[in-house]
């Protein structure tokens, strides 16, 4: 029996995922930075305050990742419509 001693090199992601490959975690990295979390809340309190009861996330991926500005113009376009 012989005892082998190998040093090996482990690449982990931002989350913690660890990979044998650079370009491994590299393409699971990019593809974590097309990722949002929203929080959406539902089903109102009617007889009372109006406050949400009820909330639910949603993990959304975009290539073309989060833009504030897209948001901020529905926003807007939502109270006007109200």
């Amino acid at each position: 029996m012989k005892e082998i001693e190998k040093t090996i090199t482990v690449f982990e992601a931002e989350d913690g995922t660890c990979f044998n490959t650079k370009e491994n975690c590299e393409r699971y990295e990019d593809q974590l930075r097309c990722v949002e979390f929203f929080k959406v809340s539902y089903n109102p309190d009617l007889t009372e305050t109006g406050n949400f009861k009820s909330h639910t996330y949603f993990a959304v991926y975009s290539r073309f990742g989060y833009n504030k500005a897209i948001l901020d113009k529905a926003s807007e376009t939502a109270k006007r419509c109200n």
